[in-house]
């Protein structure tokens, strides 16, 4: 396969931290490359030396067998680099073919029929059965990113980088993907995809590399790798850390809790999704609230905190209503919600100080704020969290993805709320990050807090979940407590 892009021994640092330290890299034409690492192993750098964002310290960008400078990512894109983030830039009210087409292609005067038309032929010629004519904001999130892929390739792009493509996808979603970028490679474009799941390289990708601490190994066939080989890469001495995350078959619940209630949700209605849902929540118990990514339970999560206006139903926290719809006034009564979409709850170009104090200033001072307790809570956060490479005064936004979500989570653990409500806490996080949250949120509830824990990542759920309820289409369908449960259960009983 021919060479389309490559890097020689590139280098970057930011204040003296070595981000990239001699990465070389090949991307070939008809092949998926997976790059494996943990948060703050230097992937995001790498991804922005592609794609342009930012122009290397040391080594070359080699495209078609000629060296070249990106100083701006408009080159990038004229040399046929495109990527995919975890945050989908799509624009949800517009329909797919506006998406795909673009002004620059449907032009001032629109001819709906014939641009509907070259929208379906674009999708279909991948294999793709989807309804130009519908709106991006009613696709799965697993559509969307197709529809973003597609994008890329009929916009000219020879080389699609995805990163964490499948960080919100659930099982079916994701190997739905995954036979799209099959079909996308078979048409000669390279594909790169950066993940943390082990699974996903292992299956799918051709060749496999794996970054730690600014480095990358030389490329494995994926026939030559295994999950302990990869998992020795990118964790050493740390690997024993699966053995407090995820690598159990089954587990058992504890029975229902005996303990006071914290937490009363009733009847909550909120369109499009949440037709009827309710739940409870006792003082030290961790429920955990599973369900396909499209089946309402983060529309619920929002609800409860007063994200999304509750068209019916009641929240109650110990034993007092939350009257006002309003997270204000769930933050009053006692509820920390940390989001699955960071970029919603980081002011991404302040420090890391002012983000993991936001939630708690009224408690550090009443008259005048203290920058110096401001940097003693935020140094022990970034210790207590293991936020890599991070200092108070850097902005967040230089920080990996993995690492901004550690942010969010530290913000609310300083305010020690009676209720804690976490969307997706470990998304975009490695194995060891995830261990860390996981054994936090476990501390938090034997503190007293009543947590609830909402994901699609049945195997999260069952990390840290003393109750379990399945949320589908809408509605609470199940509730799991004192039995055992395995991962394939959990999925099968949200189908």
């Amino acid at each position: 396969m021919a060479t389309i892009m490559a890097l020689e021994g590139v280098s970057k640092s930011y204040g003296g931290i070595d981000a990239l330290k001699d990465v070389s890299l090949e991307l070939r034409s008809g092949e998926i490359c997976a790059i494996l690492g943990s948060n703050g192993a230097g992937k995001s750098t790498l991804i922005k030396c592609l794609t342009g964002a930012i122009t290397p310290d040391g080594g070359h960008v080699v495209v078609d067998g000629a060296t070249v400078t990106f100083v701006h990512p408009s080159q990038a894109l004229a040399a046929g680099v495109r990527v995919v983030y975890q945050e989908l830039s799509l624009f949800p009210a517009l329909s797919v073919t506006e998406k795909l087409l673009g002004p620059t292609v449907l032009g001032r005067w629109i001819r709906w029929r014939r641009a509907h038309v070259t929208a379906s032929n674009d999708l279909q010629g991948f294999g793709v059965s989807i309804d130009p004519r519908g709106r991006v904001e009613d696709l799965s999130l697993g559509e969307q990113q197709i529809v973003e892929i597609v994008r890329a390739v009929r916009s000219g792009g020879r080389i699609v980088i995805l990163d964490e493509p499948t960080s919100s996808l659930g099982p079916a979603q994701s190997e739905a993907l995954f036979e799209f970028l099959h079909t996308l490679a078979a048409t000669g474009v390279a594909v790169l995809f950066v993940t943390q799941h082990f699974n996903d390289a292992l299956e799918h990708a051709d060749w496999i590399s794996v970054m730690r601490e600014g480095r990358l190994s030389e490329p494995q066939a994926k026939d030559e790798s295994s999950v302990t080989d990869l998992l020795d890469l990118v964790f050493g001495e740390e690997n024993d850390v699966l053995e407090s995350t995820y690598e159990v078959g089954s587990v058992r619940l504890r029975k229902l809790a005996q303990s006071d209630q914290v937490l009363q949700v009733d009847g909550i209605r909120c369109s499009p999704l949440v037709h009827d849902m309710s739940l409870t929540a006792h003082a030290g118990e961790v429920v955990g609230l599973y369900g396909k990514p499209d089946s309402g339970h983060v529309n619920f999560a929002e609800a409860i905190f007063g994200f999304r206006h509750r068209q019916s139903g009641s929240v109650v926290v110990d034993g007092v209503p939350v009257r006002a719809n309003s997270p204000m006034a769930a933050k009053r009564a006692g509820i920390g919600f940390v989001a699955a979409d960071r970029r919603e709850a980081l002011a991404l170009t302040h420090p890391v100080v002012e983000n993991v104090t936001l939630a708690n200033l009224s408690k550090m001072s009443k008259w005048l704020l203290s920058a110096g307790e401001e940097e003693k809570v935020t140094q022990r956060a970034i210790k207590q969290l293991s936020i890599k490479n991070a200092k108070p005064e850097m902005p967040v936004e230089s920080l990996s993805g993995g690492n901004q979500q550690k942010v969010l989570f530290a913000r609310w653990l300083l305010v020690e709320p009676r209720v804690l409500v976490l969307v997706e806490p470990t998304r975009g996080m490695d194995l060891a990050a995830k261990s860390e949250v996981l054994r936090i949120i476990k501390e938090r509830a034997s503190a007293g807090s009543a947590i609830v824990v909402i994901s699609s990542e049945p195997e999260m759920i069952l990390s840290v979940a003393d109750r379990v309820l399945i949320a589908s289409r809408g509605s609470i369908v199940g509730q799991l407590a004192d039995e055992e449960v395995s991962v394939a259960s959990l999925i099968a009983l949200a189908s």
